[in-house]
């Protein structure tokens, strides 16, 4: 990923013990392709609340791939019940 870049992040699931969270960083190549990547796959080991969701959502990406929280240009939620 480029250093430059802005990202956007992509999460799936709830805040709720026991299920499961998926974090996903999405970005624009130097080709201009929409590229995405898995950063973080989970069980969530105790419920979350909205700040400390939002910790997660700017601490993964950070820790996975060095994206400073000034790179993320927004966090959408995949809130699908079919699965």
């Amino acid at each position: 990923m480029a250093a430059n870049s802005a990202f956007s992040v992509i999460f799936d699931g709830s805040t709720r013990l026991g299920e499961a969270l998926a974090i996903i960083v999405r970005f624009i190549d130097s080709k201009w392709n929409i590229q995405q990547r898995l950063v973080k796959l989970g069980i969530l080991a105790k419920s979350m609340n909205a700040e400390k969701l939002a910790q997660r959502l700017i601490n993964c990406p950070a820790v996975e791939y060095e994206i400073q929280p000034n790179q993320l240009l927004a966090a959408i939620r995949d809130g699908v019940a079919v699965n």
